[in-house]
């Protein structure tokens, strides 16, 4: 079965800025698309994200260019492999990768499947965010709520969707780096 889980903030406020990871897009412009599914399965997922200027009200930034990146179900990333951190060489493929450029509320969407994790991580995806001329504004990650209901217990014990990890020897957000 499929649920619904949203994360949201009510409020304009600064957005940490993070590591772009052992993981980052190669070449990001190739990789202008809104399904950024490819050949993964898992549970299906849509992603919107809101890009604001807090320097001028939070008003919505229209063109913002907006990267996404994220590991697959199993944990491995594409563009990367044969090495210790990832085995699987996956440096051929592009999934779970993708750009778009905000809209007028300054929103982006993809459609992808819910990230899996590795170890020493939390479950999270990876976001770079440019101006329309291309300038880095900011590198983030967005991590998810923990706990009992939520989507990543839920996601991480659904075998029949190919999920097989499940929560032994994950990596909480208090604990992750």
């Amino acid at each position: 079965s499929t649920s619904n889980f949203t994360v949201t903030s009510g409020t304009c406020a600064a957005t940490d800025s993070e590591t772009a990871g052992p993981f980052p897009t190669k070449n990001p412009s190739t990789l202008v698309m809104a399904s950024i599914i490819s050949d993964r399965t898992g549970i299906p997922f849509s992603i919107k994200i809101a890009i604001q200027n807090k320097n001028n009200s939070c008003a919505a930034l229209e063109g913002a260019i907006v990267d996404i990146w994220h590991c697959d179900k199993d944990g491995y990333y594409s563009e990367y492999g044969g090495t210790s951190m990832q085995t699987i060489n996956y440096t051929a493929v592009h999934f779970l990768r993708g750009r778009q450029v905000t809209n007028s509320e300054g929103i982006v969407g993809f459609t992808s499947i819910f990230p899996g994790w590795y170890q020493s991580r939390a479950t999270h995806i990876h976001v770079h965010i440019y101006n329309a001329a291309g300038t880095s504004l900011l590198v983030t990650q967005i991590g998810f709520p923990e706990g009992s209901g939520s989507a990543v217990n839920l996601v991480n014990a659904s075998t029949a969707n190919g999920y097989t990890k499940g929560m032994s020897g994950y990596t909480y957000n208090a604990s992750d780096s």
